[in-house]
Order: C-alpha cells, then sequence, then structure tokens
C-alpha cells in the first residue's frame, strides 16, 4: 500500500512540477507581451511589479478635483509656503570663529608635458 501512495505522490510532484513552470512561462510570455505593446513601457512594467506584488491603487490616494485644479491648489501651495516658512522661522544669529587663511595655494603639473 505504501509503494502505491509513492507513486501517487511522486506523480502529483511531477505533474505538479509541470504545472508551476507552464504557469510561470505563461505569465512572463504575458508580461512580455505587455509590455512589449505598451506605449510607456516603465509604467507597464510598474504596473506588473504592484500587480505581482498586490500592490493596488485605491480611491484613499487619489486627490479630489480636476487636474486644472489639482494644478492650481499645488502652484498656490508652492508660491505661498516660502514667505509663510520665512515668517514663521526664528531667526538664530552666528558667528563664525575659524580663523581665515591667507597663504596661497599653488599647483604645479606631476607629468611632463
Amino acid at each position: 500500500m505504501k509503494n502505491v501512495n509513492s507513486d501517487y505522490s511522486d506523480m502529483y510532484k511531477k505533474t505538479k512540477k509541470e504545472y508551476d513552470d507552464l504557469l510561470v512561462r505563461c505569465r512572463s510570455e504575458s508580461y512580455d507581451n505587455r509590455i512589449q505593446n505598451s506605449d510607456n513601457e516603465n509604467k507597464c512594467m510598474w504596473s506588473i511589479h504592484n500587480e505581482i506584488i498586490g500592490r493596488q491603487r485605491t480611491a484613499d490616494m487619489l486627490v479630489p478635483g480636476t487636474a486644472q485644479e489639482i494644478s492650481n491648489a499645488y502652484n498656490y501651495y508652492l508660491q505661498n509656503i516660502v514667505p509663510e516658512l520665512l515668517n514663521n522661522t526664528k531667526r538664530v544669529e552666528w558667528n563664525c570663529n575659524i580663523p581665515r587663511n591667507n597663504r596661497e595655494l599653488l599647483l604645479k603639473p606631476v607629468a611632463p608635458q
């Protein structure tokens, strides 16, 4: 009886390995075709990468509004953040205590010309 189970086990392992190899080959061909037919190969590769690792883009990550509204809000933010940071930043006086070097540094060629 053990011999029969061993035969089935070996057959299962062999069939499972063939299936896994075929699955890997088919997925690889599918991904290759998608990349080759894509207009933007880098974007397609990252999309495939995210599919493989299970990362999905969710609606929570999206910024609400039209593209024009989003770009206007972003530009407004960039224009106003610098003055706001300058107004809110505490000024700190500092002195440099490193003595000034008044010596000259002369270089000469090391290889004959």
